[in-house]
């Protein structure tokens, strides 16, 4: 076995195993912030190019049936970005683009509760130390 099917079938399982907890995250906060549309289009052209080359010009069906599975995830990414950036353009009234705070994936409400826990907590642990 050359080099060039091992290391295209780690290229497969390493997009697939890339992609596939990107669909969760977009599929689990039913957001699609941070994703681009054109993006993941330029991953399904890539993958329809190698799926070609792949399948026609080295006659390897697995290593072509992995770059297809690659596709089907890229369209599906492209399927959910649209689907939510419609979504989000409708919970907005009509805004082009969610205000910095108001993003649904709640990232940022989350890190300011961790934040100011700490804050809390060195407070307290400083307020121990005066007083002892």
């Amino acid at each position: 076995m050359s080099l060039l099917p091992l290391f295209s079938s780690a290229a497969i399982v390493i997009g697939l195993a890339a992609a596939l907890p990107q669909l969760y995250a977009m599929v689990r906060a039913r957001s699609a912030a941070g994703q681009s549309a054109l993006g993941w289009m330029l991953g399904a052209t890539v993958n329809t190019l190698m799926a070609y080359v792949n399948f026609v010009g080295y006659h390897a069906t697995p290593l072509a049936l992995g770059n297809v599975a690659s596709l089907a995830i890229c369209l599906a990414a492209v399927g959910l970005v649209v689907r939510f950036a419609a979504e989000a353009d409708v919970e907005a009234d009509g805004a082009a683009t969610l205000a910095f705070h108001e993003l649904p994936t709640m990232e940022f409400v989350v890190l300011r509760e961790h934040v100011e826990h700490e804050a809390r907590r060195r407070d307290e642990r400083r307020g121990a130390l005066v007083a002892a």
